[in-house]
């Protein structure tokens, strides 16, 4: 991706507000961010049914929040996006957006790659 290009793609500031977040690698290997989920000082590791569980918990669904790694192909990014949206909005998330993830645990200026509320003319392909 191309500097100019990184600074023009819309960037996520709403992370105080999510209701769910995880660092998504694999079905069986991904970090929850909030509620954050940790033994000690490490993030531990959750496979998809306990993130799923974890998510099914949350007292208000309002926004989900996915930050994906950089997927090699956009049909690998498709499909994780479309199964992510797919499982959250069967637990009645109002909002699922995914965002690029970056080196650090920062959230908030993440570009954004899809949001349920953002055109699909906006959100990156």
């Amino acid at each position: 991706m191309a500097p100019s290009a990184a600074i023009s793609e819309p960037r996520f500031r709403e992370a105080a507000s999510a209701d769910f977040i995880v660092r998504y690698y694999s079905d069986s290997v991904s970090h929850v961010l909030k509620p954050l989920t940790t033994e000690g000082e490490f993030l531990v590791a959750c496979d998809r049914p306990f993130l799923l569980n974890l998510a099914g918990q949350q007292p208000r669904r309002q926004l989900a929040v996915i930050v994906l790694i950089h997927y090699f192909n956009t049909a690998d990014e498709s499909k994780a996006k479309a199964a992510w949206s797919e499982d959250l909005k069967r637990l009645d998330y109002r909002r699922v957006v995914f965002l690029l993830a970056g080196r650090g645990k920062q959230i908030d200026g993440l570009p954004i790659l899809g949001d349920s509320e953002i055109p699909a003319t906006v959100a990156k392909k």
